[in-house]
């Protein structure tokens, strides 16, 4: 009886790894490595024209009090909770990084960009600076903020 119980056993956990995936190793990835920008999601919307993008990121930096003083009470903020990140000239990691930001940096949040686990945060950086910070390298304050999508975004 124990033999049958030993041999169920084995046949069970055989077949549980394999369908898991054994104990292969799987490609570990920085936490600013953002999901591939191919999505399907991404090919199906045009690529605004570079007058659009201007546009957007000339009002939304007119619009936004650039301070030094922390943002207003309510207004949503990303405070960046990963080391070694940057924010970039765009929602992904085919742009070219702005400003190196260091844990704990609180920056006003204008508008969002992206879907699952692909959402990129369009902060002001001060002085007139503007920056795309990946979601999962920041914790937006406060958590159930609604934050609009920006109106266009640039193409990689």
């Amino acid at each position: 009886m124990r033999i049958r119980l030993l041999v169920i056993v084995t046949i069970v956990m055989v077949v549980t790894l394999t369908a898991c995936g054994g104990s292969t190793p799987t490609e570990q990835t920085t936490p600013t490595d953002a999901p591939s920008e191919s999505t399907p999601e991404a090919q199906s919307e045009e690529a605004p024209t570079a007058e659009a993008v201007d546009a957007v990121v000339t009002e939304a930096a007119t619009s936004e009090s650039v301070s030094e003083e922390p943002a207003v009470s309510g207004a949503p903020i990303a405070r960046v909770s990963f080391p070694q990140t940057s924010a970039r000239s765009g929602p992904g990691t085919g742009f070219d990084p702005v400003l190196g930001v260091t844990v704990n940096q609180e920056f006003p949040v204008i508008a969002q960009a992206g879907s699952g686990t692909n959402v990129w945060f369009l902060v002001d950086l001060g002085e007139g600076q503007l920056g795309w910070l990946w979601s999962n390298v920041v914790a937006i304050i406060p958590e159930d903020a609604v934050i609009e999508a920006a109106a266009t975004v640039p193409a990689p």
